[in-house]
């Protein structure tokens, strides 16, 4: 039977990767792999759609009885029996991906919470007697709801980037040359952005710091309140946790300003290099509305996604300074 706490030290935690391997993820592999993979159809069967109501619109427009799509043909009523099914595919996969998403999580969570449990009670008396009052506490609802965050980021993450894959995957297929330049730009903006990523991160481990340093604070105070009252420093005490408190919500305000910009910059950046490429077809003589038509729904939609894929990149970044401090506990 496989024990849920072990005493060895746990190796260096720099990485995400580590870290979750560090709690146990490791055994929910199958889970996650067939959420990968339902994910991938999702987001092939979302560019389906795309692609055949694009094709379908401009048909009707053109009093055309023939659509001609992802390299075969069909009548406009039998696309729009496809693209139904498509959407059945789309919905269904969408919602298995969503009941594995919360189970994953609720694993982690409460995996998570039996291993400190367990690896404090386990612990000889002289570790323990040394505990200050509230860490377990704060590991317990803090650090721990951490790491179900974590899980659900990298879940929204890996979906948003199958369903990108997907879409891509389609605009290969109908239009090579705008599909292999939307991936160009999505790298040239990821390298754009890692510097702010990089930031984010060292200041989400400071958020971690200072708040375990101000509930800790907070908890020891509040134990001796009386002794306070009794010497008559209170307004003293006071004065040192607002200080610790204001200088938490800096570095807090610090950390959301990154997290909700970088999402923003990624988005915006991409509907600017949308619009000059557009400028650009146009002024080339590119005057095939229907594959256009089709490849900017294609785009767009991958650009909503990598935003997504940014926004979990930026959630895991918030729990990874607190999923890192109980790793460093349990190997303690």
């Amino acid at each position: 039977m496989k024990r849920p706490f072990s005493s060895t030290r746990p190796a260096p935690t720099d990485s995400l990767r580590s870290v979750m391997r560090t709690l146990g993820l490791g055994s929910l592999r199958l889970r996650i792999a067939a959420f990968t993979f339902f994910s991938l159809v999702g987001g092939l069967s979302q560019a389906v759609l795309l692609v055949l109501i694009s094709e379908v619109a401009v048909a009707e427009v053109e009093g055309k009885h023939s659509i001609h799509a992802l390299g075969r043909s069909f009548s406009p009523t039998s696309a729009i029996i496809v693209s139904f099914l498509a959407l059945v595919f789309f919905l269904s996969t969408s919602i298995f991906g969503a009941l594995v998403s919360t189970s994953v999580s609720e694993r982690a969570l409460t995996g998570t919470r039996t291993r400190v449990v367990i690896g404090f009670f386990r612990s000889s008396w002289s570790f323990q007697s040394t505990e200050r009052l509230g860490h377990l506490q704060q590991l317990l609802t803090m650090n721990s709801t951490a790491t179900g965050q974590a899980v659900q980021n990298v879940s929204a993450g890996l979906q948003s980037l199958m369903m990108v894959s997907g879409l891509l995957g389609v605009a290969l297929t109908v239009d090579p040359a705008a599909a292999i330049g939307v991936i160009g730009v999505g790298i040239v903006l990821s390298l754009m952005l890692r510097p702010l990523n990089l930031r984010s991160r060292r200041a989400n481990r400071e958020l971690s710091k200072t708040t375990r340093a101000m509930a800790t604070q907070v908890t020891e105070y509040t134990r001796l309140s009386r002794d306070f009252r009794l010497f008559g420093v209170e307004t003293r005490v006071m004065d040192t946790l607002r200080r610790l408190i204001q200088d938490t919500g800096h570095v807090y305000r610090r950390t959301q300003m990154l997290s909700q910009t970088v999402p923003i910059l990624y988005q915006s950046f991409a509907l600017g290099f949308i619009i000059i490429a557009i400028v650009f077809l146009a002024g080339a003589g590119h005057g095939r509305f229907a594959e256009l038509g089709a490849i900017l729904l294609l785009v767009l939609r991958s650009v909503s996604y990598g935003s997504n894929i940014q926004s979990s990149i930026q959630g895991l970044r918030a729990s990874q300074g607190l999923l890192e401090d109980v790793t460093r506990e349990l190997g303690r």
